[in-house]
């Protein structure tokens, strides 16, 4: 038997019996769909990340309570404002800006809207490279001043106004107080690294909103984190031993370890990399258990056409076909079954890709080592799981072939 042959005949044998073929090779599909959008998705992930990085950078740090120190919240002891001037002068190196969030009803014109209140530095924008779409973010003299002043998130901006533009120069009620706003932010583009700010949230001063805080539970005005990005990358652990030695001094140490601790991006990214990296191999090998079980479900349907067609058999052995023709045959049968499986589910898994991409608003990447894999794999299983029926069948004797009803 010539290969072109071979194929001939088992493209006929797959047209004659499509719905069983189809039900076959669905745990082919299935498998390999999975596969390459496993792959992509970590791929396009990971690139959303590094994105991120890249906007920010690696030379970020903040420093916040150890709260696990603490048997409840009550108890953890947070940064004073003073603070904020002393560490101002210890690092000169760095920007740096406290941050304080809390939601707040802002009303305009009778209506009214729940939003983030961000209270932050001027240097907050730098730290988080944020852009504002109309008007200016919040400036060193409107902090210094107490400013009531405000940047519009630009779902705010469009609940209250019919223009960002407009919105310059108006004024909205927080807290009972009228801030003017000076700002309005673009929308904000999705990101796996960035402050937790949304469409939805407004940056005011900090010493604007800390004189509308309620410190009633915290017995006066405290800070609960401070970010820091220093100008240059050689800085950072200099900047983060500075930080630490500062309020080691000054609140102390809790059961032999320190009241604050200081995180680097870095070492976040790090970290984040590696769990995406354990959840993308441990998410392959689940999808990759899909792929056996098709493959066993090709050995089973292969193994029923051997039952079915060994009347065929006999009378091709009768006529003169080898046992490798037959062997042949088989093979490529099963061969077949799995590269269309798996070609199909290359399309399923790139669709998948495409979605998750504009679901994400991730840039859409696609591995071009997960469609070889896809193929590599669907032709290995169609071989592996197709040579067991292929050498039941060239082995059948076919006088015992002709004679079995």
């Amino acid at each position: 038997m010539n290969l072109g042959e071979g194929f001939r005949e088992s493209f006929e044998t797959i047209r004659h019996n499509r719905l069983r073929t189809f039900l076959t090779m669905l745990g082919m599909n299935i498998g390999v769909a999975s596969v390459i959008a496993v792959m992509a998705t970590g791929l396009m992930g990971r690139g959303a990340i590094m994105k991120g990085i890249e906007k920010i950078g690696s030379s970020l740090l903040w420093v916040t309570p150890d709260k696990s120190l603490y048997p409840s919240e009550r108890e953890v002891v947070n940064m004073r404002p003073e603070d904020l001037a002393a560490m101002e002068g210890l690092v000169q190196e760095a920007a740096l800006s406290p941050i304080l969030r809390s939601p707040f009803a802002i009303g305009s014109r009778g209506y009214q809207e729940f939003t983030q209140l961000y209270g932050v530095w001027d240097a907050y924008a730098r730290i988080w490279a944020l852009r504002t779409q109309a008007g200016r973010f919040v400036s060193r003299d409107d902090v210094r001043q107490r400013r009531r002043v405000v940047v519009l998130g630009h779902n705010m901006s469009r609940a209250f106004f019919p223009s960002d533009e407009e919105a310059l120069g108006k004024s909205v009620t927080l807290a009972g107080k009228d801030f003017t706003v000076i700002g309005v932010m673009g929308k904000k583009e999705r990101s796996p690294v960035d402050d937790g700010s949304d469409d939805d949230t407004c940056f005011v001063p900090y010493e604007a909103l800390q004189s509308v805080y309620n410190w009633d539970a915290w017995g006066g005005p405290r800070v609960f984190r401070v970010y820091f990005k220093v100008n240059d990358l050689a800085d950072l652990d200099f900047v983060s031993s500075r930080i630490s030695q500062y309020l080691g001094s000054r609140y102390g140490e809790l059961s032999g370890k320190p009241r604050f601790v200081v995180r680097k991006a870095e070492s976040n990214i790090q970290t984040t990399n590696k769990v995406f990296d354990i959840i993308t191999t441990v998410i392959t090998l689940i999808a990759g258990i899909s792929l056996v079980v098709g493959g066993i479900g090709i050995m089973n349907i292969m193994l029923i056409t051997v039952t079915e067609r060994t009347k065929e058999i006999g009378i091709r052995k009768a006529l003169g076909a080898r046992r490798r023709d037959i062997l042949a045959q088989f093979l490529i049968e099963s061969v077949i079954i799995c590269l269309i499986g798996g070609g199909i589910g290359i399309i399923l898994g790139i669709g998948i890709t495409a979605v998750v991409s504009v679901a994400q608003r991730w840039e859409y990447l696609l591995p071009w080592a997960s469609i070889l894999v896809g193929l590599a794999v669907s032709l290995s299983i169609g071989l592996f799981f197709g040579i067991y029926p292929a050498l039941k069948a060239s082995r059948l004797d076919p006088v015992v072939a002709l004679t079995k009803e």
